[in-house]
């Protein structure tokens, strides 16, 4: 029987619950594993450091120093649509660049191979304690929850390198109303009564993707490159096998 979790060390603390029941009798049933979630950003292919460098979309060099973006529900999957691990439709992960060590205890009751995991980004109807208060982000045209927040610097001098003459550069899209569902790519094996552990890569390469950050670097809010990063993050950033349910 799957059981109520929380999720330790982050921001916002809420109560997971709803696992799905399966017949007790099937044989790769297992209750008590638990499987932690967590989020590992990758630049170009290799897990992210604070130095770490990447490229906006015309090759402009830039350095990240914070990605923040939150999801709603984890509904753990394996190969076939009726191998549920676990359902988890009211948990809350708030993903943060700055805190790579974080993750989220899952109740599962099954063993085998997990290969996805169903999800949503945040949405403004949204009525998690505390939840939009964490992600808000003041602009020109006031204060809004944000569903994505990315920030950092570029080389705004072209001088091939990133340093203390560089500027920053943001970009903050609002969470919208309806939070379309997300399938994402996320791969590993749950053993018999053993904890194991679940890391979605986060594709920060992909991020700029058709971005011109010197073009306008800050988009607090809407505008054209406040739209591409969304539809970045939703298509390539969690994986290159993530796409829109």
């Amino acid at each position: 029987m799957c059981r109520n979790a929380l999720f330790p060390g982050a921001l916002l603390w809420v109560a997971l619950s709803g696992c799905i029941k399966d017949d007790a009798e099937a044989p790769d049933r297992a209750p008590g594993t638990r499987v932690a979630l967590r989020f590992e950003h990758h630049c170009d292919g290799m897990p992210f450091q604070r130095d770490s460098l990447c490229t906006d979309g015309f090759g402009t060099l830039v350095r990240f120093d914070q990605v923040r973006f939150a999801i709603v529900g984890a509904r753990l999957l394996g190969n076939e649509e009726d191998q549920v691990f676990c359902d988890e439709p009211n948990g809350v992960f708030v993903a943060d660049l700055l805190a790579p060590d974080r993750t989220v205890d899952l109740a599962v009751d099954r063993t085998g191979e997990i290969h996805w995991m169903d999800t949503r980004p945040v949405r403004t109807t949204d009525r998690f304690p505390g939840l939009l208060d964490s992600l808000m982000v003041t602009g020109p045209a006031g204060t809004f929850p944000a569903q994505l927040d990315v920030r950092g610097v570029y080389d705004s001098d072209d001088n091939g390198r990133i340093d203390a003459s560089d500027h920053p550069f943001r970009i903050a899209v609002p969470a919208d109303a309806v939070g379309s569902p997300l399938r994402i790519h996320a791969h590993t094996l749950v053993p018999p009564s053993a904890p194991s552990e679940l890391a979605v890569a986060v594709n920060l390469t992909a991020l700029l993707r058709d971005i011109d950050l010197p073009d306008e670097p800050i988009t607090i809010g809407q505008g054209p490159y406040a739209t591409q990063a969304l539809f970045n993050f939703r298509t390539r950033v969690l994986g290159a096998d993530n796409k829109p349910l």
